[in-house]
């Protein structure tokens, strides 16, 4: 090392010489920030004005199915600005095949575009593919599906040679979509059967998961804080494995269970020849004396799991028995059938499914949880245009 270099250096370590460094490194970080300030706010006001030359300052429109139409216009109005009601007639020819149009379609290359589907009645589900299909063919800015029952979602695995799982047979025939917008179709479902089911989706969809079971949770800690011994009821193994991890308490150390937040109990189903089954509290649950329980699964068809179920809970102590099920598909009346059992304090219900929610009418026994709220924030989640861009980054 030269003399020159030395004495630098000594001057370096002094007191003085790294305040006077320190400072111009600060000058210097002032001005690069400066700069990059002055970059960020060109960039957004670039992102601004060709968000508005592409249209993307527009609502997203929203397309219902006429069974989701009185759902789509409460989301709009809690939107305003955000979301717009599009039509879609869904008609039929004299020979009652599909007489479908889609108003303004030739018009949604700037538009994102959503739409609200209702398979929960099977001679539609064709019907309605085939919007799909034209929707994405029409390639919108972006695009999504909404379709919060997936009705094959029971029937999703072969346990003997000879079964068809329609719930592969269903998602290919959605999949088959055109790619539209940014990337794969987010398409959303609400309390899935089986999670498994995303991977029966081609790479052309994103399926996302939803629950109605988040509102349930809101209601059970209201519930609670009132001093109301609130217990969790879960009719079979089935719903077990769905909703144990919605009610247990986070940051259980690995490999060990983690809490229950309420009281808990789980019931044994075994299928008879049939269509009869046998529902036994397991082995070692504590009494349920004094709690209201609230029996919980994704579905309800013909009734018997939840009716057995609560006697079973009832038969344990509990005092009140309080069903909640997202999608009431309740077939054959099966909701007359829930009412006289006389098994429930209260059915609480979602209106995935509108048409049973028109059948049930005023029965006070039941009420209806409006999905309107979870619905919207699904439409707007994470939409990839760039006046949304430009807001995050403002």
């Amino acid at each position: 090392m030269t003399m020159t270099k030395r004495i630098l250096q000594a001057l370096l370590e002094t007191q003085p010489a790294r305040m006077a460094a320190a400072w111009v490194r600060a000058s210097i970080d002032e001005e690069v920030n400066t700069r990059v300030n002055e970059r960020l706010r060109a960039y957004q006001a670039n992102l601004r004005a060709v968000a508005q030359e592409n249209g993307d300052d527009k609502p997203l429109l929203l397309l219902a199915m006429p069974t989701m139409l009185d759902i789509a216009k409460r989301i709009c109005a809690q939107h305003p600005g955000q979301i717009e009601l599009g039509n879609v007639s869904m008609d039929v020819f004299p020979d009652d095949f599909p007489d479908i149009f889609i108003e303004g379609a030739g018009d949604f290359a700037d538009r994102n575009v959503a739409v609200l589907f209702d398979f929960s009645d099977k001679r539609l589900v064709l019907d309605q593919i085939s919007v799909m299909y034209t929707l994405a063919a029409q390639r919108p800015l972006s695009l999504r599906f909404i379709v919060p029952y997936f009705p094959t979602g029971t029937m999703e695995d072969v346990r003997k040679e000879g079964q068809v799982a329609t719930a592969w047979t269903l998602a290919v025939a959605i999949s088959a979509c055109a790619p539209a917008g940014p990337g794969p179709i987010p398409i959303y479902f609400y309390d899935m059967h089986a999670l498994p089911i995303r991977h029966y989706f081609e790479k052309t969809m994103a399926p996302r998961f939803k629950s109605g079971v988040k509102w349930l949770k809101v209601l059970l800690a209201e519930e609670a804080a009132k001093g109301r011994k609130i217990a969790i009821g879960l009719p079979d193994m089935g719903a077990a494995k769905r909703y144990e991890p919605w009610f247990v308490k986070a940051g259980a150390p690995k490999g060990k269970k983690a809490d229950w937040i309420y009281a808990h109990a789980i019931c044994d189903k075994v299928r008879l020849p049939g269509k009869d089954r046998i529902v036994t509290m397991r082995p070692g649950t504590p009494r349920l004396d004094g709690y209201t329980v609230y029996q919980i699964d994704d579905l309800v068809h013909g009734g018997s799991t939840a009716i057995e179920g609560a006697r079973a809970f009832r038969d344990h102590g509990a005092a009140e028995v309080v069903n909640f099920c997202t999608h009431a598909v309740m077939e054959h009346d099966a909701h007359l059938r829930l009412a006289d059992s006389g098994a429930f304090d209260r059915i609480m219900i979602t209106d995935s499914i509108p048409e049973t929610v028109k059948r049930i009418g005023n029965n006070p026994l039941f009420h209806t949880i409006t999905l309107d709220t979870s619905l919207g924030n699904a439409l707007l989640e994470g939409l990839p245009g760039l006046r949304r861009m430009a807001h995050m980054i403002g």
